[in-house]
């Protein structure tokens, strides 16, 4: 799944988030999840348009075999950011973007 997440976030963010965000190596995962929560502060609109791939993403980092502790924290914080910046926006989750943050 989180191959599937990768397609389809390359067309929505630069080629080096994208490298740093779905590197095998862990720290730059948690480098480019920084670098994605600094970014969806600023541009909420952004956030909105590819919400269901962020949280998607965020949701398989949490649930994935062998999470690593420092990328699970950064997904949290980034998580926290980004409801924060929905809230600020009065923005709902559409119930698919419910159903893929909450999975059963």
């Amino acid at each position: 799944y989180m191959s599937d997440v990768a397609s389809l976030l390359e067309a929505s963010c630069s080629a080096q988030l994208h490298a740093m965000l779905f590197s095998k190596d862990f720290k730059k995962q948690v480098d480019g999840i920084k670098v994605l929560t600094g970014f969806v502060t600023d541009h909420p609109q952004e956030l909105i348009s590819n919400l269901d791939l962020v949280l998607k993403m965020c949701t398989l980092r949490v649930m994935g075999k062998g999470a690593n502790t420092s990328v699970v924290l950064a997904v949290l914080e980034l998580l926290r950011t980004t409801l924060e910046v929905l809230v600020s926006h009065d923005y709902r989750l559409t119930e698919v973007e419910a159903a893929v943050s909450l999975p059963c």
